[in-house]
């Protein structure tokens, strides 16, 4: 209750403790806490340094426990230039995308070109995903669990891929 009104969890209570659940919050004592690496949940308008991609893949990754090993992260926002990139190893092929440029929000595009990879290596997951328009909250999940939070929420995941 110290983050969200009371409404806010009787509208969707599902949707809105797996947005808890998967971001970085503050405890009353200021330290940064997440209560499930099972789901992310993170503001969009995140793109301030120049390798901001790289922790956002990383996380992306975690989502997966191994199942989307990439290796050799490296990525660059080039600010002066309006220009974004990204590069990483995966089963032995080397992927470089260019991202759009978006000033501070996060290319989403990337998100679902990385969950195209993550389905050609196990058709029986996915990643799921809700964008509220300011945060996204990701989830990499078999269609039961994708299915059964589409019954439970009024807000509806969809196929990252």
């Amino acid at each position: 209750m110290e983050q969200f009104e009371r409404e806010q969890y009787e509208e969707d209570p599902y949707f809105l403790l797996l947005t808890i659940a998967g971001a970085e919050l503050c405890d009353s004592n200021m330290q940064v806490i997440r209560m499930s690496h099972d789901v992310w949940n993170f503001d969009m308008e995140c793109i301030e340094e120049e390798d901001a991609y790289t922790l956002l893949l990383h996380h992306f990754i975690d989502l997966a426990k191994g199942e989307l090993p990439l290796e050799n992260i490296v990525s660059n926002v080039n600010f002066e230039r309006e220009e974004a990139l990204v590069s990483f190893h995966l089963g032995g092929n080397v992927y470089q995308w260019q991202l759009s440029f978006e000033n501070d929000w996060a290319d989403i595009n990337l998100f679902k070109n990385l969950g195209n990879l993550a389905m050609k290596r196990n058709k029986g997951k996915q990643y799921i995903y809700f964008n509220d328009g300011q945060s996204l909250t990701l989830i990499y999940s078999d269609k039961q669990v994708w299915h059964k939070l589409n019954e439970l929420s009024e807000k509806k995941f969809i196929k990252l891929a």
